[in-house]
C-alpha cells in the first residue's frame, strides 16, 4: 500500500527517508514497519512489471489503435508518447500509455524506428499483420521505411 500511495501521489521514493514521514507513521500507523528507499524500488518494479504482463495480455485479446505525439520542451529536450486505445467486450473503451521516451529530432524515420522497437517490445508486431488498417498514403511510407532498414 505504501508503494501504491508514493506512485499514485507521485512522490519520490526518498520520502521514507524524511522525518515527517517517519514521525507520520510512528504517530499514525505504529505497527507499521517503514520499508527502506531499496525494498520501495524493488516492490515497484515487481508491480510494474507484473502491470506490463497484464496489459500485454489485455491487448493481445484487442484490436488496438495506435497513436503517437511529439513535442519539444521548453529546455529544447524532444519526447514522444506512443498511446494505444482499444474498446473491451462491453464496449468500454481504454487508452494506455506503452511508451514515453526523449527522442533525438522529430524526423519520420526516427519516430518509425521507435514505434517498431515499442512494437517488439510489446508484442504488437504479431498483430499488425492481420489488423493493421492505416491511411495508404501512410501506409506506402511505413512500408518503404520496412524495405530501407
Amino acid at each position: 500500500a505504501c508503494v501504491k500511495m508514493i506512485v499514485i501521489d507521485e512522490m519520490p521514493f526518498s520520502i521514507v527517508d524524511k522525518m515527517r514521514f517517519w514521525l507520520f507513521c510512528v504517530v499514525g500507523i505504529p505497527l507499521f514497519k517503514v520499508p527502506s528507499r531499496r525494498t520501495l524500488v524493488r516492490t515497484f518494479l515487481n508491480m510494474s512489471n507484473e502491470s506490463k504482463a497484464h496489459l500485454k495480455k489485455t491487448l493481445s485479446a484487442h484490436r488496438i489503435c495506435l497513436t503517437t505525439n511529439t513535442w519539444t520542451s521548453t529546455p529544447n529536450t524532444n519526447y514522444m508518447v506512443l498511446t494505444t486505445h482499444f474498446i473491451d467486450h462491453e464496449w468500454n473503451m481504454h487508452k494506455r500509455i506503452i511508451n514515453f521516451c526523449v527522442i533525438p529530432n522529430h524526423y519520420g524515420t526516427t519516430i518509425a524506428k521507435l514505434i517498431e522497437n515499442c512494437w517488439l517490445e510489446w508484442g504488437i508486431d504479431e498483430l499488425w499483420q492481420s489488423q493493421w488498417i492505416m491511411l495508404p498514403q501512410i501506409k506506402l511510407l511505413w512500408i518503404n521505411y520496412g524495405k530501407n532498414k
